[in-house]
């Protein structure tokens, strides 16, 4: 395949739409895969899912889209093994850049407080019970 070609090779696309959707999106436009009405569609579609789904994105990235992408790969034998090990490699990298990542939803903060009131130091839990007080 050539340098050329690789954005008329459907496994490809797919692939690169799943792991990396601006170079997906690059090569969906550039290459004679899909119809323009159904490039629209499938752009449309893209957004929808990048804007619509917020934080679920990157779950879906991490644990669906970028497993998928190499499957599509592997499964395509016309597709040369090392550019699988590197799709591979990059979608290990997103799993363990989201498992690594903070949560989004408040971090840990789980409502758990320490305020002070005069001289006294109080320790909330999760359910905002007073669980400890310390007064100078």
């Amino acid at each position: 395949m050539s340098i050329a070609g690789w954005q008329n090779n459907r496994t490809l696309l797919h692939a690169w739409l799943l792991l990396f959707f601006p170079v997906g999106l690059y090569a969906l436009w550039a290459g004679n895969v899909y119809e323009k009405n159904m490039k629209g569609m499938i752009t449309g579609g893209v957004v929808i899912a990048f804007l619509g789904l917020g934080v679920a994105f990157d779950a879906l990235l991490a644990l669906v889209f970028a497993p998928l992408a190499v499957f599509l790969l592997w499964k395509d034998k016309g597709i040369k093994r090392p550019t699988v090990y590197k799709f591979a490699a990059a979608a290990a990298v997103f799993v363990l850049l989201f498992l690594a990542a903070p949560s989004r939803q408040g971090g840990y903060d789980d409502g758990s407080a320490v305020f002070q009131d005069g001289n006294c130091t109080y320790y909330r839990d999760s359910n905002n019970n007073v669980i400890g007080r310390s007064c100078d």
